[in-house]
């Protein structure tokens, strides 16, 4: 545990990393479940992996005002700020520009959506694709924060 959130590190064995470093940066991210299926909407996979709607948490930004702008910006689904919900938060320690880094992710989650609001979406300013995913395929990719937070889920 480091700032009462558990760690989740990629970084070599071995390699010296002060995990009392303050965070390089912070991410948010949005959990939005697909109503009836049980399913997860995500954007495009990187570096292989699918990776919920979130990203850098700006200057004067609030981490669920980046969660929800960035859900926009990757997956042009604008949704109710006021209907999202903070889950957890944790310190991930992985490669950044072949950097370690220390980034603290904090996740939301927000309410089931119908599959036909992501019909009348609009395209994503990053032109990256939303996907529908089903949990199990998430967990296959054997990405131990992504199964963390849906166990927390």
């Amino acid at each position: 545990m480091l700032n009462n959130f558990p760690i989740f590190s990629v970084l070599k064995p071995g390699e010296d990393v002060d995990y009392s470093v303050n965070p390089f940066f912070e991410r948010a991210a949005l959990i939005i479940p697909i109503k009836s299926s049980g399913d997860f909407l995500v954007y495009d996979k990187f570096d292989d992996l699918y990776r919920f709607p979130g990203g850098h948490v700006e200057k004067d930004e609030t981490n669920l005002d980046a969660a929800f702008r960035e859900t926009s910006e990757e997956v042009g689904v604008d949704l109710n700020k006021t209907l999202g919900k903070y889950l957890l938060s944790l310190n991930n320690f992985y490669y950044f520009k072949n950097q370690p880094s220390h980034v603290l992710e904090h996740y939301f989650y927000y309410p089931a959506i119908d599959i036909k609001d992501l019909e009348k979406a609009r395209q994503s300013e990053t032109g990256l694709r939303r996907i529908v995913v089903s949990e199990q395929k998430l967990r296959d990719q054997n990405w131990p924060q992504i199964n963390y937070v849906l166990d927390k889920f």
